[in-house]
């Protein structure tokens, strides 16, 4: 008895633990990006685009993935036009892995930006959406 309510405890954390780890990107977009960026990654006064952009779509993911872990301050600064430094440490690695995906393929892709009709706050999309973001 003691070992068959063991292994089926061990079966239901392994098949349940990676769907609860994942990373769900379009959300940690939303949260960490889309305040600078813009909900659809359409850039905004404070920060460059990501929709559209040769160094999104055509980049390679380690140099995405480098910028979002070490932000860009200073020297490396990319535009100068755009008046705030990109803050780094804001997500993990595997947060960065997660949204170099994203931003290279659903967020490139999708009409709105963001998935399941997540907004970001200040952005006003629809009935889903209010000043502080999703209702």
């Amino acid at each position: 008895m003691r070992r068959s309510l063991l292994i089926g405890w061990t079966a239901l954390f392994l098949t349940a633990a990676p769907a609860g780890w994942a990373v769900d990107a379009a959300r940690l977009y939303g949260d960490k990006c889309a305040p600078c960026h813009g909900g659809g990654g359409q850039g905004t006064q404070t920060a460059p685009p990501h929709k559209g952009n040769p160094f999104i779509t055509q980049g390679e993911p380690e140099a995405i993935k480098e910028v979002i872990l070490k932000g860009r301050q200073g020297a490396e600064k990319k535009y100068p036009d755009i008046p705030i430094e990109m803050p780094g440490g804001l997500v993990t690695e595997k947060q960065a892995e997660a949204l170099v995906g994203y931003m290279k393929g659903a967020l490139q892709t999708s009409e709105e930006g963001f998935l399941r009709g997540r907004c970001a706050p200040g952005e006003h999309r629809g009935r889903h959406c209010d000043r502080r973001g999703m209702r």
